[in-house]
Protein backbone atom coordinates (compact mmCIF):
# COMPACT_ATOMS: atom_id res chain seq x y z
CA UNK A 1 0.00 0.00 0.00
CA UNK A 2 1.42 3.38 -1.00
CA UNK A 3 1.49 6.60 0.91
CA UNK A 4 -1.57 8.81 0.72
CA UNK A 5 -1.12 11.83 -1.51
CA UNK A 6 -1.63 15.07 0.33
CA UNK A 7 -3.50 17.74 -1.56
CA UNK A 8 -2.93 20.59 0.87
CA UNK A 9 -0.35 21.74 3.39
CA UNK A 10 -3.13 21.37 5.98
CA UNK A 11 -2.83 17.58 5.58
CA UNK A 12 0.89 17.56 6.43
CA UNK A 13 1.49 16.29 9.97
CA UNK A 14 4.33 18.74 10.57
CA UNK A 15 2.03 21.65 9.71
CA UNK A 16 -0.72 20.23 11.92
CA UNK A 17 1.71 19.91 14.85
CA UNK A 18 2.96 23.45 14.31
CA UNK A 19 -0.58 24.83 14.13
CA UNK A 20 -1.70 22.98 17.27
CA UNK A 21 1.35 24.25 19.16
CA UNK A 22 0.82 27.80 17.87
CA UNK A 23 -2.76 27.74 19.15
CA UNK A 24 -1.62 26.46 22.53
CA UNK A 25 1.04 29.17 22.75
CA UNK A 26 -1.47 31.83 21.76
CA UNK A 27 -3.93 30.77 24.47
CA UNK A 28 -1.20 30.60 27.12
CA UNK A 29 0.48 33.89 26.22
CA UNK A 30 -2.48 36.09 25.34
CA UNK A 31 -3.03 36.52 29.06
CA UNK A 32 0.32 38.32 29.45
CA UNK A 33 -0.25 42.04 28.81
CA UNK A 34 -0.01 43.14 32.43
CA UNK A 35 3.40 44.74 31.88
CA UNK A 36 5.14 45.98 28.77
CA UNK A 37 7.86 43.30 28.96
CA UNK A 38 5.24 40.55 29.20
CA UNK A 39 3.32 41.98 26.27
CA UNK A 40 6.48 42.12 24.15
CA UNK A 41 7.46 38.56 25.03
CA UNK A 42 3.95 37.32 24.26
CA UNK A 43 3.99 39.14 20.93
CA UNK A 44 7.43 37.75 20.05
CA UNK A 45 6.60 34.12 20.78
CA UNK A 46 3.17 34.25 19.14
CA UNK A 47 4.76 35.79 16.03
CA UNK A 48 7.50 33.14 15.93
CA UNK A 49 4.99 30.27 16.19
CA UNK A 50 2.88 31.75 13.41
CA UNK A 51 5.93 32.09 11.17
CA UNK A 52 6.78 28.41 11.76
CA UNK A 53 3.31 27.47 10.48
CA UNK A 54 3.48 29.87 7.55
CA UNK A 55 6.92 28.72 6.39
CA UNK A 56 6.01 25.03 6.61
CA UNK A 57 2.95 25.79 4.46
CA UNK A 58 5.09 27.80 2.03
CA UNK A 59 7.63 24.97 1.84
CA UNK A 60 4.85 22.54 0.98
CA UNK A 61 3.52 24.80 -1.76
CA UNK A 62 7.02 25.29 -3.23
CA UNK A 63 8.11 21.64 -2.87
CA UNK A 64 8.66 21.27 -6.61
CA UNK A 65 11.26 24.06 -6.51
CA UNK A 66 14.05 22.65 -4.36
CA UNK A 67 15.95 25.79 -3.44
CA UNK A 68 12.80 27.74 -2.57
CA UNK A 69 11.40 24.89 -0.50
CA UNK A 70 14.72 24.48 1.30
CA UNK A 71 14.83 28.20 2.11
CA UNK A 72 11.35 28.05 3.66
CA UNK A 73 12.27 24.98 5.69
CA UNK A 74 15.38 26.74 7.02
CA UNK A 75 13.33 29.79 8.05
CA UNK A 76 10.84 27.50 9.79
CA UNK A 77 13.73 25.85 11.64
CA UNK A 78 15.14 29.22 12.68
CA UNK A 79 11.81 30.36 14.12
CA UNK A 80 11.29 27.00 15.82
CA UNK A 81 14.61 27.51 17.60
CA UNK A 82 13.60 31.08 18.43
CA UNK A 83 10.40 29.74 19.97
CA UNK A 84 12.44 27.44 22.24
CA UNK A 85 14.41 30.45 23.48
CA UNK A 86 11.21 32.41 24.16
CA UNK A 87 9.79 29.44 26.08
CA UNK A 88 12.92 29.36 28.25
CA UNK A 89 12.69 33.10 28.87
CA UNK A 90 9.00 32.85 29.78
CA UNK A 91 9.74 30.00 32.17
CA UNK A 92 12.72 31.82 33.66
CA UNK A 93 10.55 34.85 34.35
CA UNK A 94 7.87 32.69 35.95
CA UNK A 95 5.25 33.12 33.23
CA UNK A 96 5.16 29.39 32.40
CA UNK A 97 5.33 26.54 34.86
CA UNK A 98 7.73 23.68 34.21
CA UNK A 99 4.98 21.37 32.92
CA UNK A 100 3.78 23.90 30.33
CA UNK A 101 7.33 24.69 29.24
CA UNK A 102 8.38 21.04 28.99
CA UNK A 103 5.30 20.03 26.98
CA UNK A 104 5.79 22.86 24.47
CA UNK A 105 9.55 22.31 24.46
CA UNK A 106 9.10 18.67 23.47
CA UNK A 107 6.65 19.65 20.73
CA UNK A 108 9.07 22.20 19.24
CA UNK A 109 12.11 19.92 19.64
CA UNK A 110 10.19 17.25 17.75
CA UNK A 111 9.47 19.81 15.02
CA UNK A 112 13.18 20.68 14.89
CA UNK A 113 14.09 17.02 14.38
CA UNK A 114 11.52 16.69 11.61
CA UNK A 115 12.68 19.91 9.95
CA UNK A 116 16.30 18.72 10.16
CA UNK A 117 15.34 15.46 8.42
CA UNK A 118 13.49 17.35 5.67
CA UNK A 119 16.39 19.75 5.17
CA UNK A 120 18.86 16.85 5.01
CA UNK A 121 16.62 15.12 2.49
CA UNK A 122 16.60 18.22 0.25
CA UNK A 123 20.40 18.52 0.54
CA UNK A 124 20.83 14.86 -0.47
CA UNK A 125 18.49 15.33 -3.44
CA UNK A 126 20.43 18.39 -4.52
CA UNK A 127 23.78 16.61 -4.19
CA UNK A 128 22.46 13.57 -6.08
CA UNK A 129 21.29 15.82 -8.89
CA UNK A 130 24.63 17.64 -9.05
CA UNK A 131 26.54 14.36 -8.94
CA UNK A 132 24.55 13.05 -11.88
CA UNK A 133 24.12 16.12 -14.03
CA UNK A 134 25.87 19.22 -12.81
CA UNK A 135 29.36 18.67 -11.50
CA UNK A 136 32.43 18.46 -13.64
CA UNK A 137 34.78 15.73 -12.50
CA UNK A 138 38.01 17.23 -11.29
CA UNK A 139 40.06 14.08 -12.00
Amino acid sequence: MGRKRRKSFREVRLFQSAMDAAMEVFHLFRQFPEHEEQEELASDIIRATRIVCAKIAAAWESRRTGDVCLAYLKVAKTHTTETLVFLDVAHGLGYLDVTQRDRLFETYRSMLRRLDRLISKWHRRSEDFLDRYGRIDED
